[in-house]
């Protein structure tokens, strides 16, 4: 059976659901499944660091079609519909945005509901304003199915909608997170020379706990790490006002991926999340962690992440922790510094992150074949 799978987003800035949204799009060209990114809006520029043009290169050796829809309701529709009106039976939509499953319903009805859209979840209800909340819960009721990347975000998500019993609302089903390998820098026999890094790669935003980087590399326990920070963009506060003292030890790269990484011996990922004291659930396995585990990195992470991943609770490479007891933080610091990965322990960990598992499960959950190739 053929199918088409379209791929929309409200934008390719650098972030985590254009990060998967890229890595879906290249690991369908891979199953040879025909496929297309639909951007709900202008053109990516240089002004915004943005994936489009960091991973050109990569996005025409796949063949992957990027169509840029613009700001316009009516373009968004008129786009959506005729890329689904000639097979809309055999196509499916796989929304990373709520907002647009709402104009996708608009698009389905031109199609005479023949269109099938998956959309998912991206971050835990309890981070969005309640206004926010109420559209997303809305919008959300308008697809075929609902997805979301972990137990928290599933558990938030119906301790929410608890409230509107007996009224019958759309279930949300857990589909893990994956990173597309061949993307990933090649783990060189050799680690690179020089001092371990204490490393923070993602959005520089206060609940990713960023400054907690700057305030552990002043500890004399961890005085021999250097810093590393791969950011969307160097040019804020946290960067140009660091002391002097740390100056030295700190590098910043900027407008990048982590396909630029190269491994050094004792590195450590940190992954300090704050959702503040209210969270229920906390969901601390980032993407940021998956990579770094498929190249033999251990993460360091808020403690609480780990029960939404049972597949991954007993891994080793991945240490819990609680940011307001720094002893504690400084040990498992060392503790994951000290850790060496076999190349067959790190590809046990490529196998299980592989998107490719993720892209298998959605397609034969969209056409009931279970099969590699569809």
């Amino acid at each position: 059976m053929s199918v088409k799978i379209i791929i929309v987003v409200d934008n390719l800035h650098i972030g985590g659901f254009q990060r998967l949204a890229l890595d879906q799009a290249y690991q369908l060209t891979d199953l040879r499944v025909d496929v297309e990114i639909v951007v709900m809006s202008e053109s990516p520029n240089s002004k915004v660091p943005n994936f489009y043009q960091i991973e050109m290169d990569m996005i025409n050796e796949k063949g992957v079609v990027v169509r840029c829809a613009g700001k316009s309701r009516m373009k968004q529709i008129h786009t959506l519909a005729k890329l689904a009106w000639f097979d809309a039976k055999n196509t499916i939509v796989l929304s990373h945005s709520l907002r647009a499953v709402a104009i996708l319903f608009l698009v389905n009805l031109r199609v005479f509901n023949r269109l099938r859209v998956f959309a998912v979840i991206h971050q835990l209800p309890t981070l969005s304003k309640n206004v926010q909340r109420g559209k997303r819960f809305l919008f959300a009721q308008m697809c075929n199915s609902l997805f979301c990347y972990s137990v928290a975000v599933k558990r938030d998500w119906e301790t929410r909608l608890s409230i509107f019993k007996p009224i019958k609302l759309k279930s949300i089903e857990v589909l893990r997170n994956g990173v597309y390998l061949n993307r990933l820098p090649i783990i060189s026999k050799v680690p690179d020379q020089g001092a371990p890094r204490l490393i923070f790669l993602g959005r520089d935003i206060s609940w990713k706990g960023v400054e907690s980087l700057v305030r552990l590399a002043e500890s004399k326990s961890l005085s021999h790490f250097n810093l590393l920070f791969m950011v969307p963009d160097a040019n804020n506060s946290t960067f140009m006002n660091l002391p002097e003292y740390l100056k030295s030890r700190t590098e910043v790269v900027s407008g990048k991926t982590i396909s630029t990484y190269r491994h050094r011996r004792g590195d450590v990922h940190l992954y300090p999340v704050n959702y503040g004291p209210k969270a229920q659930y906390i969901e601390s396995v980032s993407l940021n962690c998956i990579e770094f585990a498929c190249l033999g990195v251990p993460t360091v992470l808020t403690s609480g992440g780990l029960e939404t991943w049972p597949e991954i609770k007993n891994a080793s490479i991945f240490l819990e922790v609680d940011w307001g007891l720094i002893s504690e933080i400084e040990e498992k610091i060392l503790s994951a510094s000290a850790l060496i990965f076999s190349r067959a322990e790190i590809d046990q960990f490529r196998e299980l992150f592989s998107i490719e598992n993720q892209m298998l499960e959605l397609l034969a959950k969209a056409t009931g074949i279970e099969s590699n190739r569809i």
